[in-house]
């Protein structure tokens, strides 16, 4: 784990009291709860304890509420361990890799004995339900601002959490505070980049507190589901967690202070975050389609050959069938998402020619494993209309991939301010595949 720098705890405890809500508030976009502080009468969590056992502990950035009494009740030993970790976060986010503080909340949940606004943090019983949340404040001057402040909220013991207390605390805290700061750089930012973010910062943060990687396999089992996608029922929101590896993928190769540039951009964009990795990609050299197709093809194989950041093993990316040589198909693959099959009776060498509509960004890899190595052949250049790999030296191969990726990221329309979700003009693209002959063009639909 990193060396951290952790100031000093200031010790101040008193008493304080809830605050009255004169809405609904904020609701939760998966139940309809609705998400007030706890303190707020009304809140799905608010505090069991009366308003004179509740407590909080003020560290130089964050304001921690809890009690000591009833079901939400927290340990003082539990409450300091929250207080150190908090600001070990605050140093690794906002001073290491320089993302921005949160929008101040104007004192909701009270100022220190210098007047400095502080990050609320709210200690209650979960019910071994969610690790902790954020959420913006009914106070914010409109719902359609970019920029808004909010809360977070923490489980008061972490006991029977996975990994274990400790690197659940950790986990959770660098997680939820970056959603914070999302919700001041692009609050309407697309949920998938909210959890593909945060979980990324997990890592980056405390590398070795792991309760991400479970995430992989949802990720793993759908390549052929966007990256965008955060549908419940269809499998994308446990794969947005996932998707952390693709900001893992772009930190390795341009440093951490990409992703920070991406968000940067989003917020300039109409908080479209495929739109900020586009911008800043291109700024860098390359381009958004030409990194998705080597990130693809990476995850074709990183069960042999190991992926940035994480240690082995990697789960095997879901194959959706198998091309054999001298077959022509064709497939249809939605933006930002992979079409992988494995292909049969190929000899020494394959070539495998991909055809379909111009101006849509893609391209195609064929990806090799056998005896612990990995080989393979890109061609990015589908938005031309065509592209063609040839892989050679396959004898002695264990298993030979196709990967077909539509990394378009155009918009069918302008995303509009407070929607959170964008729609995208170049889903079920029809391209078609020829291994080893020409597939000729697509078939008109």
């Amino acid at each position: 784990m990193r060396s951290l720098v952790v100031p000093a705890l200031v010790a101040v405890v008193v008493a304080f009291g809830g605050v009255a809500a004169e809405t609904d508030g904020p609701r939760n976009a998966l139940d309809g709860t609705v998400l007030l502080r706890p303190t707020t009468e009304g809140s799905s969590d608010e505090f069991q304890a009366p308003e004179g056992q509740r407590y909080h502990v003020d560290t130089p950035h964050f304001r921690i509420h809890f009690t000591d009494t009833g079901p939400d009740a927290a340990t003082i030993a539990f409450v300091k361990d929250t207080a150190t970790v908090l600001e070990e976060v605050w140093v690794a986010e906002v001073e290491r890799l320089g993302w921005p503080e949160p929008l101040p909340d104007e004192g909701l949940g009270g100022t220190d004995r210098h007047g400095q606004d502080l990050v609320d943090v709210y200690l209650v019983d979960l019910d071994d339900g969610p690790y902790g949340y954020v959420a913006a404040d009914e106070e914010n001057p409109c719902v359609l601002c970019r920029s808004v402040h909010g809360f977070l909220v923490l489980e008061n013991d972490y006991i029977g959490y996975e990994p274990n207390p400790p690197d659940a605390l950790r986990s959770t805290a660098a997680h939820e505070f970056a959603h914070l700061i999302h919700m001041r750089m692009a609050w309407d930012g697309e949920p998938w980049a909210y959890e593909a973010t945060a979980v990324w910062m997990e890592q980056a943060v405390y590398p070795d507190a792991d309760a991400r990687t479970a995430y992989l396999q949802d990720f793993a089992a759908r390549p052929e589901l966007p990256l965008s996608d955060f549908s419940l029922g269809g499998g994308g929101f446990d794969r947005a967690y996932g998707a952390y590896v693709w900001n893992l993928w772009l930190a390795e190769r341009y440093g951490d202070d990409v992703i920070r540039q991406v968000w940067q951009a989003a917020s300039d964009a109409d908080s479209h975050l495929l739109g900020g990795y586009a911008t800043v990609l291109a700024e860098r050299g390359t381009s958004l389609d030409e990194e998705m197709v080597a990130f693809v093809a990476a995850t074709a194989a990183w069960e042999v050959a190991g992926f940035p950041g994480e240690p082995l093993p990697y789960p095997t990316i879901s194959r959706a069938g198998t091309l054999a040589s001298g077959e022509v198909t064709e497939v249809a693959v939605d933006h930002a998402a992979a079409h992988v099959v494995d292909l049969e009776g190929v000899g020494d060498a394959v070539t495998v020619t991909v055809r379909g509509p111009r101006h849509v960004a893609g391209g195609v890899a064929v990806v090799a494993t056998g005896e612990g190595r990995v080989v393979q052949a890109i061609d990015g250049t589908l938005f031309d209309g065509q592209a063609t790999v040839t892989l050679v030296g396959l004898a002695d191969a264990g298993r030979v991939s196709l990967v077909v990726v539509n990394a378009d990221a155009a918009l069918a329309r302008p995303k509009r301010a407070g929607d959170d979700r964008a729609s995208y003009l170049n889903d079920e693209v029809v391209w078609v595949v020829g291994v080893d002959v020409d597939p000729g063009a697509p078939q008109k639909r």
